[in-house]
């Protein structure tokens, strides 16, 4: 039973350290899209390079048990539900500053 709830912890904290670094990666291969001297090479590059990692690390998490496996993803997913949560705030008041602090969407 403990070694169970062991797996469980574990599983869930690597989980949640691969969608860190995942989302991280996607969210600095956007802001560097613009400057990119070839941006479909970095987006695509990027895009393997993450999910060629992410998939190894959750392989050698796995390793046969299917407890690990679904508490390695459950952390995956909450890391990128508090990732998308935290940058949707920097997002938006990113876009606040850009309209010059208006609440009111421009006429057309």
């Amino acid at each position: 039973m403990i070694d169970q709830l062991v797996q469980v912890i574990v599983g869930g904290l690597v989980g949640m350290a691969l969608g860190y670094f995942y989302f991280a990666g996607l969210w600095a291969t956007v802001q560097r899209l613009p400057d990119a001297k070839n941006p479909a090479f970095l987006a695509l590059a990027s895009m393997f390079a993450r999910i060629a990692l992410t998939g190894l690390a959750i392989y050698l998490v796995f390793q046969g048990s299917w407890l690990r496996l679904v508490s390695c993803l459950a952390g995956f997913l909450v890391s990128r539900t508090i990732f998308i949560h935290k940058l949707g705030e920097s997002v938006i008041s990113l876009q606040k500053q850009a309209k010059g602090g208006e609440d009111s969407e421009p006429e057309s």
